[in-house]
């Protein structure tokens, strides 16, 4: 493989999947709003990105500026990864789908193969994951 093909699955690899919110205390927020947070079934960064404001101000202690807060320190600790479905939206409007060659595969494919993809996921043992490096 080249550096090229390596690179952008070596970033991803190195960010964690998933980030207790326990690790906002580092971040500048209290124990006890920590705890409210999973007391409200919130147990990781990502789950409280996911939240809307109007749930997470409904937690009980949870106020608007406190909410600002923790979505502001889950940010920096998730180094602005997050967009929002807007954001991904315009990204998506760039991508193109290149034809494989043969019309049934790329009926398969949804009409070939989308740029700025960079996964394919297979079943483990089928030979479907030959697929990407011969486009590679």
């Amino acid at each position: 493989m080249t550096d090229m093909q390596q690179r952008p699955e070596e970033e991803e690899d190195n960010i964690p999947s998933f980030i207790a919110v326990g690790e906002l205390q580092k971040y500048g927020i209290q124990v006890a709003d920590i705890n409210k947070l999973k007391a409200g079934g919130i147990h990781t960064v990502t789950g409280v990105t996911m939240q809307t404001k109007k749930a997470l101000t409904s937690l009980k202690g949870l106020s608007e500026g406190k909410v600002d807060k923790i979505l502001e320190a889950c940010m920096k600790i998730q180094n602005g990864l997050f967009i929002t479905g807007f954001e991904c939206l315009h990204k998506r409007a760039s991508v193109v789908k290149l034809t494989t060659g043969s019309k049934s595969l790329d009926k398969l494919l949804g009409g070939g193969i989308e740029t700025q993809s960079s996964k394919y996921h297979c079943d483990f043992r089928n030979n479907e994951s030959d697929l990407p490096f011969s486009y590679g």
